[in-house]
């Protein structure tokens, strides 16, 4: 009897460690499990995102780098240097640093099945990716997944495909116009900043001309019976009839947050004839002039920006240009 019941424990003591076993393999060594752990372990151990220092991305007949210069990245094409657009450039670098490995989608060794996520030579781009720190690595990025918010990429010379749970497809461009910061005037200037902006056109064929939209303080009272300071605009010289003051607003406002078409990567002014400019007067007493010129044959958009305040050369619309550029007769309510 004694030894019976010795037995049956000593069974039940090996059922339960089965269980625990059996438990354990499922909690944490099931293939589904390392599955899941491999998927969201990172890509590039090392990788910290403040040692990049150049991303390099290349389409099948061109690339061009982005390049980190004293803590500001800038756009590299041609041996010239232009403003990259901070903010995608912050994201798309936590975006590498995030990059976990996955999940293996394809080991790659079937013929022609590369194409079935982006990886032929018309949509697959390479990203090589230099650092301070000796992490170097180059992504081949393929197609957006079929999950959303994720991706197709080879990691360095690999041929198994991953899938990972990252944007980098949808972010990564060859188009050097995504990554180029092409506002004119710096981001930090405000409308309440501008004093004065002096109009001129000498040679548009559209108008001829020069005015100046000037701000104005005019104190009005609130619902709370407070003082506040609203700023207002006037014409010089006013032409004859009323132009509402959004209308003035909207002017300043254009001119500040002027987007170029593009930037022009060849040839210089020499020469030419300028056709217009404009002058920003701020309260600060800083200055800034922006001229226009007729462009060349080859070039993308219809008119070129020269500034004083920096080296860049900046391709217009005209439609864009017609936004500022015009009679203040023709602001006037009808």
């Amino acid at each position: 009897m004694k030894n019976s019941r010795f037995n049956s424990i000593k069974i039940l003591a090996i059922i339960l460690i089965i269980f625990i076993l059996i438990t354990l393999y499922f909690q944490f060594f099931s293939p589904q499990k390392l599955m899941i752990r491999s998927y969201g372990k990172k890509l590039i151990n090392n990788l910290n995102k403040e040692n990049i220092t150049s991303i390099i991305i290349t389409d099948k007949s061109d690339s061009f780098v982005l390049e980190k210069k004293e803590e500001i990245w800038f756009l590299k094409v041609k041996d010239k240097y232009f403003p990259s657009k901070t903010e995608k450039m912050k994201n798309y670098i936590e975006t590498l640093e995030k990059l976990t490995q996955g999940i293996i989608v394809d080991k790659g060794e079937k013929a022609g099945n590369e194409s079935k996520y982006g990886f032929d030579i018309e949509r697959s781009l390479k990203v090589e990716v230099k650092t301070s720190n000796k992490s170097d690595f180059y992504l081949i990025v393929g197609s957006a997944g079929t999950s959303s918010g994720t991706s197709y990429i080879k990691f360095r010379d690999e041929k198994k495909i991953r899938e990972v749970k990252s944007s980098i497809a949808a972010d990564t461009s060859n188009s050097v116009s995504g990554w180029a910061n092409k506002r004119v005037f710096n981001e930090e200037i405000k409308r309440e900043d501008v004093e004065k902006i002096e109009v001129e056109s000498y040679n548009f064929k559209w108008y001829k001309g020069k005015y100046t939209i000037a701000a104005v303080q005019n104190k009005e009272e609130n619902k709370d019976k407070e003082t506040s300071q609203t700023q207002k605009y006037e014409i010089i010289p006013a032409p004859k009839g009323e132009i509402k003051d959004y209308q003035k607003q909207n002017i300043v406002e254009t001119i500040l947050f002027l987007n170029a078409y593009d930037f022009k990567v060849e040839g210089e002014l020499g020469n030419r004839e300028k056709l217009g400019q404009i002058k920003l007067y701020l309260k600060n007493n800083s200055t800034f002039t922006m001229s226009f010129y007729n462009k060349d044959p080859n070039d993308i958009a219809d008119y070129i920006i020269s500034v004083d305040f920096n080296n860049y050369l900046y391709l217009v619309l005209e439609d864009t240009l017609k936004n500022f550029i015009k009679s203040p007769d023709d602001l006037v309510s009808k």
